[in-house]
């Protein structure tokens, strides 16, 4: 049996920079959206300032999660990936009685996580729970 020879690296510089300004701008607009409301967080359903700033980091997590996913499968694909890659590599997972690093695995235990948590905080941000 042969093994599939793994794909070539490739730039992708407009595909990397897309992902990286879309990382950045929604980070940027969670934070300025939590500076709009006063750095406090509201447990009413308004939509106002206060749920707003939620409703984009629970985006921003969902968003987080996605990136970690993609970069398991499709790290040859450009520079972001593989950079995102990189960092779940390195990553330190400490807890009672336990400290190891996952390794490239990580997207499995770290997307996950950031796709739940942050679809619970939209879900609540909205609502709808």
């Amino acid at each position: 049996m042969s093994e599939t020879p793994e794909p070539e690296d490739k730039p992708g510089l407009v595909l990397g920079i897309f992902l990286a300004g879309l990382f950045v701008a929604l980070l940027g607009g969670a934070i300025y959206l939590n500076f709009l409301s006063g750095g406090s967080f509201s447990t009413r359903h308004s939509l106002g300032h206060h749920d707003m700033a939620t409703a984009s980091m629970g985006i921003y997590l969902m968003y987080v999660g996605l990136l970690s996913l993609l970069s398991y499968w499709f790290s040859h694909a450009t520079f972001f990936l593989r950079w995102v890659t990189r960092l779940l590599e390195n990553a330190q997972v400490y807890g009672p009685g336990v400290s190891y690093t996952p390794g490239r695995k990580a997207a499995f235990i770290f997307g996950p996580i950031f796709l739940i948590v942050g679809g619970m905080v939209f879900i609540w941000a909205m609502g709808w729970f």
